[in-house]
């Protein structure tokens, strides 16, 4: 007679309102279609309810980690983590993220192979993911010292605000390559941009991250973007959290990949 196995109750802890977000459940659901095991719970209508974390009872979690205080209520579970958003990098938990430093190096790159020789950065104060996008960038273009411009997330997807952006624009040496840390900062820098009538691609250049689709076709030229692999990441979060449920070995950190770029 064959042994039954072990439900594994597995929270997936993200709102579902983004691209990036969408991208991961896919992987994660499309990991446990594959486990029969494993019964998920969220916060969207498709999966077991998660009403309150902290209340939930289960046998692992995966998780955007955002803050010291996601990480104090996801710690004090007590259970196996996996943080999928590489933002709060202090955070002891296992990690798989896209590979951030790749994905600014792969922007760098282009803009070289573009032929520009002025670079400028557009990131995300204080998260783990913008800075290294930020580095990858400025190791690729071999630049000691670039223009940055950056601010809270918050900021980036608020309407007003924008008269130091459009300063910051005005003020590059032109033409100018822009490297935004996604596509939500690089929509409003070609928006304002447009605003100001610098002409974009021929005076900035911009490339953002993510490909999220209806935000690139939206902005005016439609934006360039490193995509990442959303569902790739999902997967293999959901792979490692596996094998910390069964107790098995695992790596502290995955990085995936970029796909490339999206002109």
């Amino acid at each position: 007679m064959t042994a039954r196995k072990t439900i594994r109750r597995v929270a997936l802890c993200m709102s579902l309102q983004d691209f990036y977000e969408h991208g991961i459940a896919r992987g994660v659901v499309r990991y446990a279609s594959e486990h029969a095991s494993w019964k998920l719970f969220g916060y969207g209508w498709m999966f077991g309810p998660v009403r309150d974390i902290a209340r939930w009872h289960g046998h692992g979690i995966i998780s955007r980690v955002e803050s010291p205080r996601d990480e104090r209520l996801l710690a004090a579970k007590n259970l196996p983590v996996v943080d999928v958003a590489g933002a709060y990098t202090q955070n002891s938990f296992q990690q798989v993220n896209n590979d951030d430093h790749l994905t600014g190096s792969l922007a760098g790159e282009h803009f070289l192979s573009r032929g520009f020789g002025n670079f400028a950065f557009a990131g995300v104060t204080d998260v783990g993911w913008s800075r290294k996008r930020k580095e990858g960038f400025a190791s690729a273009v071999k630049a000691v010292d670039i223009p940055v411009f950056e601010r809270p997330l918050s900021w980036w997807e608020k309407r007003d605000s924008v008269a130091q952006l459009a300063c910051f624009l005005q003020k590059l040496p032109k033409p100018c390559a822009v490297f935004a840390c996604n596509d939500t900062a690089g929509m409003k820098i070609t928006t304002i941009c447009k605003a100001v009538h610098i002409e974009v691609p021929e005076m900035v250049s911009v490339v953002g991250v993510d490909n999220e689709d209806v935000l690139c076709e939206l902005s005016n030229p439609a934006l360039s973007s490193i995509p990442c692999d959303c569902e790739r990441i999902g997967y293999q979060a959901a792979d490692m959290l596996d094998k910390m449920m069964n107790r098995q070995r695992k790596t502290k950190e995955v990085f995936v990949p970029p796909r490339p770029l999206i002109v």
